[in-house]
């Protein structure tokens, strides 16, 4: 019987965020159904179009967390 999946289940398989078993399990499956292939590399691309951006707060907003972290 073949597996059904959800589009959580390929965010999850692309994060490398689920148990070995099922990270197989999908794996194979990418290899036999084009549609769910399809659908994982939609999901890639959109990934991958993300900006790679990085916060660096002022140093005025750390002490003023900091500062709210004592109270």
């Amino acid at each position: 019987m073949e597996q059904s999946y959800t589009e959580n289940d390929l965010i999850q398989f692309l994060y490398k965020d689920m148990e070995a078993v099922d990270y197989c399990e999908i794996l194979f499956s990418l290899d036999e159904n084009p549609e769910l292939k399809n659908t994982y590399e939609s999901l890639v691309n959109g990934k991958n179009n993300i900006p790679n951006v990085m916060f660096k707060p002022s140093a005025s907003s750390l002490e003023l967390i900091a500062a709210y972290s004592k109270m």
